[in-house]
């Protein structure tokens, strides 16, 4: 998929200024387009903004966020397997008339389903707020119209809208988990989810009572099992990660060959202790321990705690099943080269470490974004038999196994690099009646 950011070019002209550009890439081939110019230090390359002490800088500001805003609903609108253009073409075309010419299109989807929500929200209950003069409201319901279509672009194969009278629990719940983990501004309160539970609820009790919809569907959501609940995988799905087998020509095609490295990468999370996976994704070739040419060992340093702070070097011997994953990658002529290749981001020496950390977050949350989307590819190759889970269900699905070994909590504990029992409790299921009669059987004997 391509990717968009706001950059300040490394030549000035000849009167000092350099130009800030909005930066297309695609394959790893980059455009540039310069917006306005300033002087280097009238730049505040963190924030991607121009410093108020340049006279025009509220001009040059709004020019670059709009700039950027049409760049992003352009790259929006495709995905991995249906982009036909290159970076260059992104930038070349006219936004106005592709805007309008986008509208028709989604109107004219959108009235193929007369009771559709997106339709719904937008024509109705939008217009209707305009009209009693309450902006607040009517801006609201054009967030959540946005927020619908982006779930559904999310969806495999691609939706342009949903009847409301076929909206169901997992409807709201897959829109909920996009929330809390693919969304651009993730939520993380419960509060949060609850509005737009009532939004939802609004728009479908007005269109019962516009008629468009004979009755409102029954959404009986627990917003607490939706933060709580995370998808651990058995050993017959591990199993099938790793050997598949995968369809050739789905393996051939670009979504497919992200959903195979997504795979390598949420297998070695799970076999390197439940390793985060910034930690995967950051590791090099030098962190491969080989011996006689053959990768034996990864070491690398944990983060330690929710808030990150202070690390551990971690020296884990590879286990078989995933000496396959590492041999696919490792190139021991190149140390300095990523591992698995997600990240672009390379710390700079003329940036601040707050800055280089910065900017090498938001490359790992792209990343993991890209991650997940190759994860949900999966749901309709296997028959929904690998559905629900992201990158983050490796440490879940890793914690259960060790438990069900007999690993104690406090080894299971330092091994996730929790900083306390309580965060780890919650990675671990009750047993079952028959575990229990075993681990009590082996108490006596």
């Amino acid at each position: 998929m391509g990717t968009v950011s706001v950059v300040l070019f490394h030549k000035p002209r000849k009167d000092g200024k350099f130009a800030v550009c909005i930066r297309v890439g695609k394959d790893r081939r980059y455009s540039y387009e310069s917006v306005c110019y300033v002087k280097a230090t009238h730049w505040n390359d963190r924030l991607k903004v121009v410093h108020t002490y340049d006279p025009h800088h509220l001009t040059y500001n709004k020019l670059i966020k709009d700039r950027y805003k049409e760049i992003e609903q352009i790259l929006d609108v495709y995905d991995d397997n249906d982009w036909p253009y290159t970076a260059q073409d992104i930038l070349d075309i006219n936004y106005k008339k592709w805007a309008e010419e986008q509208k028709a299109k989604s109107e004219v989807a959108q009235a193929a389903v007369p009771d559709g929500l997106i339709l719904f929200c937008k024509k109705v209950m939008v217009t209707r707020f305009y009209k009693a003069e309450q902006v607040v409201n009517a801006e609201k319901y054009e967030i959540e119209a946005e927020l619908y279509r982006r779930y559904l672009a999310t969806l495999r194969p691609k939706k342009v809208d949903i009847a409301m009278s076929t909206l169901t629990v997992d409807f709201v719940n897959g829109f909920f988990r996009y929330l809390r983990e693919d969304a651009k501004r993730k939520v993380s309160k419960d509060s949060t989810l609850q509005r737009h539970l009532a939004q939802l609820m609004a728009i479908l009790r007005y269109a019962r009572d516009q008629g468009v919809i004979s009755k409102v569907p029954t959404l009986e959501v627990q917003l607490n099992v939706l933060k709580s609940k995370k998808v651990k995988l058995n050993n017959a799905q591990i199993d099938l990660m790793l050997n598949g087998p995968w369809p050739e020509e789905w393996a051939a095609t670009k979504g497919g060959q992200t959903s195979l490295q997504a795979i390598d990468t949420f297998l070695l999370q799970f076999y390197l202790y439940g390793a985060r996976v910034a930690d995967v994704m950051l590791l090099r070739n030098r962190n491969i321990i080989s011996r006689g040419g053959v990768p034996v060992k990864i070491e690398f340093y944990q983060k330690k705690g929710r808030r990150k702070e202070g690390k551990r070097l971690m020296s884990i011997p590879i286990p078989p099943p995933a000496l396959s994953v590492v041999s696919r990658y490792w190139k021991a002529d190149k140390p300095e080269a990523y591992l698995i290749p997600w990240l672009e981001y390379e710390p700079d020496v003329t940036r601040t470490t707050a800055e280089n950390k910065l900017l090498m977050e938001e490359d790992i949350g792209r990343a993991t974004s890209r991650m997940n989307a190759g994860l949900r590819r999966l749901e309709s190759i296997t028959n929904t038999e690998l559905s629900g889970f992201t990158s983050h269900s490796a440490r879940h699905s890793y914690a259960q196994r060790a438990k069900r070994k007999g690993k104690s909590i406090e080894w299971i504990k330092e091994t996730l690099g929790h900083s306390n029992y309580d965060i780890t409790a919650g990675y671990l299921d009750d047993l079952d009646a028959d575990e229990l009669n075993q681990n009590m059987q082996d108490v006596y004997d």
